[in-house]
């Protein structure tokens, strides 16, 4: 495979005298007339960095900045040809859900970022809705839960946060809160769930279950299509003394959401976490209100990088909504839907 970089000049490895194994030549201008050749060899010490090859090549102590930039070219060519790959073989194992998600990726031209106000009052707001007290006496059991969770998962060797689980993230503690108070206060039988990855979400509703000694959670999630390493890694946050009010449906929403919802009929509690596209998050928020029973509640995570949420209130001017800001990142929001009671 030849890579292609455009400079003054470009010639072949064989021009030089060079083995024609996969390699990259381009001819670096640091000066007015002056040039320097430098041969990247892509089969050698795969362990090493383009610039580090490079720089070794052409004997640099400091890889100068136009070849660094030379480097960052190639890498992304190098990152470009992964994403195939691994796309390739996510369609070969999985060719309905990677064909949906290509969709899905598809969608993300269409989004827009809107501006929201968050309530800084959301919790308050959120046990009115629950004809709950306020302040919640819960809390500080849900920040003992908070650290058993973490101290379970790093026991087992896993991280902790955002970005731990490949490209996405554990839940994080305000979610965490509107689904542990939810759930203790509203006292829901049905339970549904789209976006597990190690099962922290999960955990507190099945917990808050436990304590009610009432309702099931259904959670639905497409296993990581192109990290399989992390396939081992789902609901490890959930012990088996939580288990028996769980059932775990694998799949995208876009497939196992409409005929989950039609066999319960009616949901108490709704709680997004899987792919935060516009198009999918959208999906789910309409399927889910066509069952939603009356004093329902929906949290929907992650709305702040697309328009969703803010569509959807707005064509929904019925049920009351409120943006909550995450705890752990400046202006990163999650929705809260209330169908109230007639």
């Amino acid at each position: 495979m030849r890579c292609r970089y455009r400079a003054r000049e470009i010639e072949c490895a064989q021009q030089l005298g060079i083995d024609a194994r996969p390699s990259v030549v381009a001819t670096l201008r640091d000066g007015p007339g002056e040039g320097r050749w430098v041969l990247i060899a892509a089969n050698s010490s795969p362990g090493m960095s383009w610039e580090a090859k490079g720089a070794a090549w052409a004997g640099y102590t400091q890889t100068p900045p136009v070849f660094r930039k030379v480097c960052m070219t190639l890498n992304t060519q190098r990152q470009k040809h992964r994403r195939f790959e691994r796309l390739l073989r996510a369609f070969m194992a999985t060719p309905a859900e990677a064909a949906l998600w290509v969709t899905e990726r598809f969608s993300r031209r269409h989004e827009y970022q809107p501006s929201y106000e968050p309530e800084p009052d959301w919790e308050a707001r959120l046990h009115r809705w629950l004809a709950a007290a306020w302040p919640c006496p819960e809390r500080t059991k849900l920040d003992l839960l908070w650290r058993d969770i973490t101290s379970e998962l790093q026991a087992q060797g896993l991280q902790f946060g955002r970005q731990t689980y490949g490209d996405y993230s554990d839940a994080e503690i305000s979610l965490a809160r509107a689904a542990w108070c939810t759930v203790l206060h509203q006292h829901p039988s049905m339970v549904v769930e789209t976006g597990v990855a190690r099962g922290v979400t999960s955990r507190i509703v099945l917990e808050a279950l436990n304590r009610n000694d009432l309702g099931h959670l259904w959670s639905i999630d497409l296993p990581h299509l192109f990290e399989k390493n992390l396939h081992a890694q789902i609901g490890a946050a959930v012990p088996d003394s939580c288990r028996k009010r769980w059932t775990y449906i694998a799949g995208s929403s876009r497939r196992r959401l409409p005929s989950l919802l039609r066999s319960l009929a009616q949901v108490d509690l709704f709680i997004h976490d899987s792919l935060h596209t516009a198009r999918n998050t959208r999906f789910e928020m309409e399927q889910t209100l066509k069952v939603l029973a009356p004093g329902g509640v929906m949290i929907v995570d992650d709305i702040s990088t697309h328009q969703a949420f803010f569509s959807f209130a707005r064509d929904f001017p019925s049920l009351e909504t409120l943006v909550c800001p995450h705890s752990d990142r400046v202006r990163s929001y999650f929705g809260l839907v209330h169908k109230p009671a007639k």
